[in-house]
């Protein structure tokens, strides 16, 4: 059996309008551009693989959150999407600047 390891990353930023933005992205896998939709703190990302039985990472940027304390977590639900909500202990969701990575066989 032939193992292939899934590796994509992305980096998202936020324009002046606080909408999310994807500043720098790879993906070993299929080579497939990410896209990405939502706003407030709740972003789908669209990696261009089946995002199921993968590890998935996220990191806050806190030099763009309000309090430093913000968290932030990552679903599957459904086919090639990563959904990540952002949170900030004292402001609820909120709109943030953040990495993910996905990998995986």
């Amino acid at each position: 059996m032939k193992w292939t390891l899934a590796a994509a990353g992305v980096h998202v930023t936020r324009d002046g309008a606080n909408a999310p933005v994807i500043e720098d992205w790879f993906n070993n896998y299929n080579g497939v551009a990410p896209t990405i939709g939502g706003c407030c703190g709740e972003y789908d990302i669209n990696i261009g693989f089946a995002t199921a039985s993968r590890f998935i990472m996220c990191a806050v940027d806190t030099n763009y959150v309000d309090t430093r304390d913000a968290l932030c977590t990552t679903s599957t639900p459904w086919g090639n999407t990563v959904r990540v909500r952002i949170h900030d202990a004292s402001a609820g969701e909120t709109a943030a600047e953040f990495w993910v990575m996905v990998y995986g066989q």
